[in-house]
């Protein structure tokens, strides 16, 4: 073989090595990611406004199509209504603590460049609320039904990691209006995503 042909050749697999593996990052079979969200929650039985909350999520997910995934997602939810003594200036007591593990399957579809995304799905929360009544805590639990839906987009840092911006909506379903159990959440969210 000629030497020119070799060194042409090792330039070409050194050049060649990269763009390989950069293409092996970019059609990762699975995505996960990590979303811290602001929480707004629902106004509580008895209360006067809404309230607001944190949470951290997380989401694991099969690539089923080039746009398409499937996957499972885990957050927590956790709410404090306060009320105010007859003083004034109004400090406030907490007289339900509320709280929610949500678990649910849901499906990611890019409808934009693999950047802009819809995602929906379902799947079950425990709920735990403690709630002060008449000097006693009363605690109640159950396991309630959700739904959620969303839209967000990936902003690529490098060949496989995005910051997403997002935005959610979950409802539990099932949850009598007249108590202090949660009832729904909007979530902006700004997660980390590996895909």
């Amino acid at each position: 073989m000629d030497r020119r042909a070799v060194i042409l050749l090792a330039l070409f697999t050194v050049a060649a090595r990269p763009l390989a593996a950069q293409a092996v990052l970019e059609e990762l079979p699975v995505s996960g990611s990590l979303t811290y969200n602001a929480l707004i929650y629902d106004r509580a039985h008895g209360a006067d406004g809404r309230a607001w909350g944190l949470r951290l999520a997380g989401r694991l997910a099969l690539r089923l199509t080039s746009r398409t995934y499937l996957g499972i997602g885990v957050g927590s939810w956790s709410r404090e209504t306060l009320a105010c003594a007859a003083v004034q200036p109004c400090p406030g007591f907490i007289v339900a603590h509320n709280e929610a593990v949500v678990r649910q399957l849901y499906a990611q579809h890019y409808v934009w460049r693999n950047k802009a995304f819809l995602r929906a799905g379902s799947g079950a929360a425990l709920t735990r609320t403690l709630q002060l009544l008449g000097g006693f805590i009363e605690v109640t639990e159950s396991w309630r039904p959700v739904v959620a839906v969303g839209v967000g987009t990936d902003i690529r840092i490098s060949s496989a990691v995005y910051l997403t911006p997002s935005l959610d909506v979950a409802m539990l379903l099932g949850v009598d209006r007249g108590t202090a159990e949660l009832r729904s959440a909007v979530m902006p969210g700004l997660g980390l995503t590996l895909r």
